[in-house]
């Protein structure tokens, strides 16, 4: 099942029927929000609801799932299951139905996994938050992980840090989530995460290679030649609250990624 056609479907069928995305999501029980995912092809309905679904939209289920309608021509094999099973006895019939369902089930299952894997990223999420200021000693958490829908500014990210402060502003705020990219070195004008003599900091690699706060109120002074200053990533971006996976779907990535996690545990248990 592709879920763009999935998704262009319901989309066509829902309007069609004169329903919003508010009142569908009401009628099925889910939020509004898993609707628009679904309409923008992130995700597939569980299974259990693809027949309330096509109720609302007056869809038979092959056709709201992109697989061929009965009515279209049938091969030679698919009349002779067809017939084999108009000979069935009553019992037998529940059989095969009960069999096509848990295979149907599981090819269903199978897909939206895959499909859930493409669009998520597992990401080392820093322990120290990364001072928008003079740098400190910042409190360490236990080191973590996250589950990112995969885009064009995460794309070559290594981790997540935290920014404490604000000496960032405009672009960035304390509090804030940034995409990093381990790294020695940067370009002048890029923001660069870097460890000094006093802790860990974030802030723009200037023309004459130093480092600098984007907020005038704020400066960073200069630092001694004896001054500990290394660059250790480069951020590539800041992290949008949406670009989390939801509580829905974080049981299914979390099995699914369950080996990567495995790894990470033992990875950072050893340290």
């Amino acid at each position: 099942m592709s879920d763009s056609l999935f998704a262009h479907t319901l989309k066509e069928k829902r309007k069609s029927a004169g329903l919003s995305q508010a009142a569908l999501a009401s009628s099925l029980g889910v939020t509004r929000a898993t609707v628009v995912n679904w309409e923008a092809g992130r995700g597939l309905p569980d299974l259990v609801l693809v027949p309330p679904l096509c109720r609302l939209l007056s869809l038979r289920p092959e056709a709201l799932l992109g697989m061929s309608d009965p009515s279209d021509d049938q091969s030679e094999a698919e009349q002779l299951l067809l017939s084999q099973f108009r000979r069935l006895s009553p019992a037998g019939r529940r059989i095969v139905e009960k069999t096509a369902e848990a295979v149907l089930t599981e090819e269903l299952r199978a897909a939206d996994a895959a499909s859930l894997r493409d669009r998520f990223r597992l990401l080392f999420r820093s322990p120290v938050a990364y001072a928008a200021g003079s740098g400190f000693e910042s409190d360490e958490m236990a080191p973590s992980f996250a589950f990112v829908r995969r885009s064009e500014r995460n794309r070559r990210a290594d981790g997540l840090a935290r920014v404490s402060g604000d000496s960032m502003l405009p672009l960035l705020s304390d509090g804030d989530l940034v995409y990093y990219e381990s790294a020695s070195a940067a370009d002048p004008g890029e923001i660069v995460l870097a460890l000094t003599n006093d802790g860990q900091i974030i802030k723009q690699l200037g023309p004459d290679r130093r480092l600098h706060s984007l907020n005038a109120a704020l400066p960073y002074a200069d630092r001694g030649e004896d001054d500990l200053v290394r660059v250790v990533g480069r951020v590539l971006g800041k992290v949008e609250s949406d670009d989390f996976a939801s509580e829905d779907e974080l049981p299914a990535l979390e099995d699914l990624f369950q080996s990567e996690i495995a790894d990470f545990r033992r990875r950072y248990d050893s340290e």
